[in-house]
């Protein structure tokens, strides 16, 4: 939580929910779940919503953005 200049959990769930609200990219894969990423620094924070329920968040850095958008994201929607 320290990359995101977040204390406590209250402060994630905010993060979070600004990500789903106002993100940079959103993408789905095969399998129809979203991943909504907004640029933080150097790094991208992933929130992964499928069947309507956030299931994961997590940070990526550039190398894994690009492998992933090149491998497992396949329709940009935003």
């Amino acid at each position: 939580m320290e990359r995101l200049n977040v204390g406590d959990v209250d402060g994630f769930i905010s993060v979070v929910r600004g990500v789903l609200l106002d993100p940079d990219e959103v993408y789905v894969d095969d399998r129809g779940s979203v991943y909504y990423l907004l640029r933080v620094g150097g790094f991208h924070l992933n929130v992964v919503v499928a069947g309507g329920v956030v299931r994961t968040v997590y940070l990526l850095g550039a190398e894994s953005y690009q492998r992933m958008r090149c491998r497992r994201w396949r329709i940009r929607i935003y």
